[in-house]
């Protein structure tokens, strides 16, 4: 208990600090009655007592740890509240360590999330990750309490230091966190719902730690766009402001029908300042304010612009992504869930390697395990045999589907359509809205000049040819989307397209990277469905060739995967398979 208690005291503590700037550095001027009277605020917004000398050995404790911080000292901390303090003193280096810390925070209650997301099937996984969470938290309030409260070790310190840790703690501290944890966890449990089954729900957990830094996205879109009308709140202390602040509240709770004070307003444009100049600084790579794209183009923020416009782009290309699969499958119900469990198990395989390529760097025991395994003939491993099963039902449904001749002869199906099904796009409304743009030279580039009613006759021309109904608003949103893409090919962000059918059009913009790139795509479709069709008139007349066609194309993509599997993965070959490569040498 009293560990939340000192949280919600720095919170508010570092909250009321930024009105009295004369007690932010030691013995700066005269400060008079400066902490008599916050430390009366900070009792008024704790609902108890809090003394003059109770803040002035707050602050000077802070003062000491960011400076413990900045000298390298120390590289843990609880005093991330303070995170404008450091800056304000010039600490860069605390600044920096603070900066990591809150970013590794809000990693972890990501992946909480995202482990709760996938295990809210399943009622046994439940309890281990709160197991893991607790204990993580257990394991990181004792790192820290030692740090701050013992900076010479007592006789319990050092026993707590030579005790290893080979199970869950069992000193007096680490029990009596343990319990709280506990206590904690359990009334969130008995509040939380329980479902018809008997099942134990699993609480949020981000209700747990640090609830106080959600944002209110809704309440961040309206101020961003009132914001542009009072140009003179856009620089700190730009000019005489006058009631601004005032007016821009009442304007902001117009809109989101509930109340919004002029101190909010100031604070949370404060905030927004500052995060753009933590962006600016390299300090940050995440950011939930996006609205304010604009904001940081007007301060002058090249690199904050950028970061956001990056996390803008492939937030839309994700959603571009699930409303394309969502078009493409919503007249057939059965292929429907297929989608959704081929995409969830990619995210699953990306989330696992990028953590792989970020905690571990150097190959673990496993890894060198599979790096021995040499491949002499279709593989047995589990990561195999799930990729060849998955195959073999995506092949099998375009075989059941094809109708039978006469003769009772297997048809063979049209490989491309087994292969990368995810990737489907409407490929006729592409290859009509292509050859039609080449009549609308306006179009072509953005805000090129007077386009007038264009994109109403290209909508209504490309709703005849594709007889049915296709939106002004439907066509704007394409180009958009396609020159946004052209625009990572060129960039090199991406390596892979599937707008083939507008490799004019790059050419037309100048971007030689993706008309490269685009022609190299459409070179190795057009092999491919070659050798598919030499492959399908060879075996046309026998009809007991078809099933080891379809049985080869699976072995050679079940190959294919696990050699770039291991190629992506462990570049550097181990002892064993070189004792190997050499003796198949030898017995050459």
């Amino acid at each position: 208990m009293p560990n939340i208690i000192d949280k919600q005291l720095h919170d508010v503590l570092s909250r009321l600090l930024q009105d009295y700037p004369k007690l932010w550095h030691h013995r700066r001027g005269s400060i008079k009655d400066q902490y008599l009277k916050l430390a009366t605020k900070l009792s008024e917004k704790l609902h108890r007592p809090v003394s003059e000398k109770k803040v002035r050995t707050v602050l000077k404790n802070v003062r000491r740890h960011l400076q413990r911080l900045e000298k390298g000292l120390s590289r843990k901390t609880n005093y991330c509240a303070y995170l404008w303090y450091a800056e304000e003193l010039g600490y860069m280096r605390a600044t920096e360590t603070i900066s990591k810390i809150i970013e590794e925070k809000a990693f972890f209650e990501q992946e909480v999330a995202l482990n709760e997301e996938h295990y809210a099937s399943s009622s046994n996984s439940a309890p281990s990750i709160k197991e893991e969470f607790e204990e993580y938290m257990n394991i990181t309030e004792k790192v820290t309490l030692n740090e701050e409260h013992c900076a010479s070790p007592s006789e319990e310190c050092l026993q707590m230091m030579k005790e290893e840790y080979d199970g869950p703690p069992t000193s007096a501290q680490a029990a009596q966190i343990s319990e709280n944890r506990r206590l904690r966890a359990e009334s969130l449990l008995q509040q939380a719902p329980s479902n018809t089954e008997g099942e134990e729900v699993l609480p949020d957990i981000l209700t747990i730690h640090d609830s106080e830094e959600r944002i209110d996205k809704q309440f961040h879109d309206v101020l961003s766009r009132l914001l542009q009308d009072y140009p003179k709140l856009w620089h700190h202390r730009r000019g005489p402001i006058k009631d601004q602040y005032l007016k821009l509240a009442t304007k902001l709770s117009e809109k989101l029908h509930r109340p919004v004070s002029e101190k909010k307003v100031r604070s949370v444009l404060k905030n927004v300042r500052r995060h753009l100049q933590r962006l600016e600084k390299g300090l940050s790579r995440k950011t939930s304010y996006c609205p304010y794209l604009w904001y940081a183009k007007e301060l002058g923020y090249m690199r904050a612009t950028e970061t956001i416009s990056k996390i803008i782009e492939e937030k839309e290309f994700i959603e571009q992504e699930v409303a394309l699969n969502e078009e493409h499958y919503a007249s057939s119900s059965n292929s429907a869930p297929s989608i959704k469990e081929e995409f969830e198990e990619y995210m699953d395989i990306t989330e696992e390697v990028t953590l792989n390529e970020k905690h571990y760097a150097s190959p673990s025991e496993e890894c060198l395990q599979m790096m021995k395994e040499e491949y002499d003939g279709p593989s047995t491993s589990a990561q195999a045999a799930q990729i060849r099963e998955n195959r073999r039902l995506r092949a099998e449904s375009p075989f059941q589907e094809a109708p039978s001749n006469t003769e009772e002869e297997d048809i063979l199906p049209d490989v491309l359509t087994i292969h990368d099904s995810e990737e489907r796009i409407d490929k006729q409304f592409h290859d009509v809205l292509s050859r039609l743009l080449q009549d609308y030279p306006k179009l072509w580039h953005h805000r090129r000049g007077p386009i007038k009613d264009q994109y109403l006759k290209l909508a209504k021309k490309l709703s005849e040819k594709l007889h049915r109904p296709v939106s002004e608003k439907k066509v704007r949103t394409v180009l958009k989307n396609v020159r946004r893409h052209l625009q990572r090919l060129e960039k090199g962000l991406s390596r892979k397209t599937r707008y083939c059918a507008y490799l004019w059009y790059a050419e037309e913009l100048g971007y030689m990277r993706a008309t490269e790139t685009i022609s190299k795509i459409i070179e190795e479709k057009e092999f491919i469905e070659q050798e598919v069709a030499l492959n399908g008139e060879h075996y046309a007349s026998s009809s007991n060739s078809a099933p080891s066609i379809k049985e080869e194309f699976e072995e050679f993509m079940d190959i294919t995967e696990e050699v770039a599997l291991n190629e992506e993965h462990y570049a550097n070959p181990s002892e064993e398979c070189l004792q190997m490569m050499k003796a198949a040498q030898r017995c050459k």
